[in-house]
């Protein structure tokens, strides 16, 4: 058994509601300080400040819980790439998709999707393990559910260019 198996994305997100994510095999590892600098946010931020606010979003829109930051977090944390199969869910309709989504949101999607079919890099998406959501807080959070931090659109984007094989980042547990 694969030991990404136990991973699970609840479905409390819009994109985490229509999607499948079946982690497949670790990619590789990055240094916490290379991915704080390199990584970007919405392609503008990077750095702690950025992950922590992403974290505290998590804990205030999707858990619906108050966050007591633990600042010996980030000495306890990994960062790994993953390779990954994404699909969407068998009662997904792109009719309904298209109705409920915001018209900027939608032509973000629409520009990534070209971005991607030129073979432009946009990076991967980012998720976070319920486990080390829970060393940021005192809260009881499913340590094998993943939470998807940034990169919603890029990864809709994806795969509406029949992009099923995707690379993503997870934050998690130093194992």
């Amino acid at each position: 058994m694969n030991k990404l198996d136990k991973y699970y994305l609840p479905k409390n997100g819009n994109t985490e509601s229509i999607i499948n994510l079946n982690l497949e095999s670790q990619f590789g590892r990055i240094e916490l300080n290379r991915f704080l600098k390199k990584y970007k946010i919405s392609n503008f931020w990077s750095g702690k400040f950025f992950i922590k606010r992403l974290i505290n979003k998590i804990f205030k829109y999707k858990l619906k819980q108050k966050n007591n930051w633990n600042n010996s977090f980030w000495n306890s944390i990994e960062i790994n790439i993953v390779n990954s199969v994404v699909t969407f869910n068998e009662n997904f309709q792109m009719s309904n998709f298209l109705s409920q989504i915001k018209k900027q949101r939608m032509k973000d999607i629409l520009n990534y999707k070209e971005l991607i079919n030129n073979d432009i890099d946009m990076g991967y998406p980012l998720f976070i393990t319920g486990e080390c959501l829970n060393l940021v807080s005192s809260s009881k959070i499913v340590n094998n559910q993943l939470f998807m931090l940034d990169g919603s659109r890029r990864l809709i984007a994806s795969m509406l260019n029949n992009t099923k094989n995707i690379k993503i980042i997870i934050i998690s547990n130093k194992s």
